[in-house]
């Protein structure tokens, strides 16, 4: 938490607690406890969506990596377009 702290003393960035979970692995449910009473993050499960792929505890193969790239490069070529049509009206 402190690491967490001195981070967001440094950027300005602040963790949402709604949007974030922590992902404990090889500890007891103890210890889990303890991190999510200090930390306050939920215990988060997999798996989830993230960038709208599945996110999983294992290495994602040639196919996933290349569905994100093509749906960030969507979401670019989509704002760049929002921006171009923005300036086209203004004039």
């Amino acid at each position: 938490m402190e690491a967490l702290v001195h981070f967001s003393a440094t950027t300005g960035l602040v963790a949402n607690m709604d949007k974030s979970s922590l992902f404990l692995k090889g500890m007891t449910e103890q210890v889990k406890k303890q991190l999510t009473d200090i930390s306050g993050f939920t215990q988060g499960s997999f798996p989830i969506r993230y960038l709208g792929l599945p996110l999983t505890s294992k290495r994602w193969g040639k196919l996933e990596c290349h569905q994100l790239v093509d749906k960030i490069t969507s979401r670019i070529k989509n704002t760049n377009a929002k921006q171009l049509s923005m300036q086209e009206g203004s004039k």
